[in-house]
């Protein structure tokens, strides 16, 4: 998996196994988009992934909610 996103252009810093999810999923539209209240350069987001809704810590600065 971690050859495949970094062909990607993607940079893998650590992979770990996660026994909750055993999937990696994306998302195209983000509903919401708030900064992290313990961080300056993190936003809180709510994304769609095709199956639910769900939040995710952000660290990209090139997105906007829609």
């Amino acid at each position: 998996m971690t050859e495949r996103l970094t062909m990607l252009g993607l940079e893998v810093e650590v992979c770990r196994k996660s026994p909750a999810r055993s999937t990696v999923s994306s998302s195209r539209r983000s509903s919401r988009a708030n900064k992290h209240p313990n961080a300056d350069k993190l936003s809180l987001c709510r994304v769609n992934d095709g199956t639910g809704e769900r939040q995710i810590v952000c660290g990209a600065q090139n997105f906007k909610a829609g």
